[in-house]
């Protein structure tokens, strides 16, 4: 005699729920803080390596999320946005000038008022997934950095 068939029920567990979850408000404004500090920093003169850093991080996630959908801008822009953080950099490393000009200002404000939007309504899953995929960027250029 067979038995019946059962249904295989999969339990789900907070961590596989959370995924499909918005980021917390608390997280987005966390998130979303670090960029606008390194931009108020660098208003001041005060910018160095980690608020260009924290500028450059909003950036890529901010094209990333771009990628998965999230926001409307385009290559262009962000190709924008990438010289003037360049330009910055170079600035700061050759004449330890590590303030803004108003150009730079007005095209950093613009990513990181996008970055907000889109971090307030990407899911925890696409998130994670971009801070992954600026991880491998990072490394790979850490190790090419290494060969030279």
């Amino acid at each position: 005699m067979s038995k019946p068939h059962r249904k295989s029920r999969r339990v789900k567990t907070n961590a596989s729920r959370t995924k499909f979850h918005r980021l917390t408000a608390d997280h987005v404004q966390t998130i979303s803080l670090r960029g606008h500090l390194a931009l108020a920093a660098y208003c001041a003169g005060f910018g160095d390596k980690n608020q260009l850093y924290a500028l450059a991080r909003a950036t890529y996630l901010s094209y990333f999320l771009w990628q998965e959908g999230y926001g409307s801008a385009n290559r262009a822009f962000y190709c924008s946005v990438e010289s003037e953080l360049d330009e910055l950099a170079r600035r700061g490393e050759t004449n330890n000038d590590w303030s803004i000009h108003d150009a730079s200002f007005e095209v950093i404000r613009l990513v990181l008022g996008l970055y907000d939007d889109q971090i307030s309504s990407v899911s925890t899953e696409v998130f994670e997934a971009c801070e992954r995929q600026l991880g491998r960027l990072l490394k790979a250029l850490s190790n090419s950095a290494d060969v030279r």
